[in-house]
């Protein structure tokens, strides 16, 4: 899918996303230029394919191709050089209408099995940024929707770490 031109930049995110017009309509989109790299896309993807096996909802994801030449109505100068490193396949994700971040003291309206789930999701996953401050949950048609894996599967970012012994 062709992303038509970006929006937008989320500034309060650490990887710099981006809404984006696609041919197929409004998408998140988590660039490969940013800082985390593809490896991040890759846990990004893995971990929410897992979560979404074992009936967690997660938003649905797809590749994005970035064109030299897409517009943005962000004229941001970092924002721009991203786009430039980022040229080529990035990750798309359903783009949730209305949904809000899930505040720490609302995480009383996800049911105990659902709950469950997430907290063994972020145990196999060793994802370190589902935290009590920040839940990374988006709240939407009340139901939880998980997102931001990207820092899980830390394994792959050093494999002078991992051996037959490693857990």
């Amino acid at each position: 899918m062709k992303i038509k031109r970006i929006l937008a930049r989320i500034r309060n995110a650490s990887s710099s996303p981006v809404i984006a017009e696609t041919e197929a309509g409004t998408c998140f989109v988590k660039l490969r230029g940013a800082a985390q790299g593809t490896l991040a896309l890759v846990a990004e993807i893995i971990v929410a394919e897992l979560g979404q096996a074992i009936g967690l909802n997660v938003p649905k994801r797809t590749l994005v191709m970035l064109d030299k030449d897409t517009p943005s109505e962000d004229h941001n100068d970092e924002l721009a050089q991203l786009l430039t490193f980022s040229q080529g396949l990035n990750l798309g994700f359903q783009y949730l209408e209305g949904a809000r971040d899930l505040r720490p003291d609302e995480t009383n309206l996800i049911d105990e099995a659902t709950a469950a789930k997430i907290v063994w999701l972020d145990a196999l996953t060793m994802n370190p940024d589902r935290t009590a401050k920040n839940t990374n949950i988006l709240w939407h048609e009340r139901k939880p929707w998980l997102i931001d894996h990207g820092a899980a599967l830390g394994f792959q970012y050093d494999w002078t770490r991992v051996n037959e012994q490693t857990a």
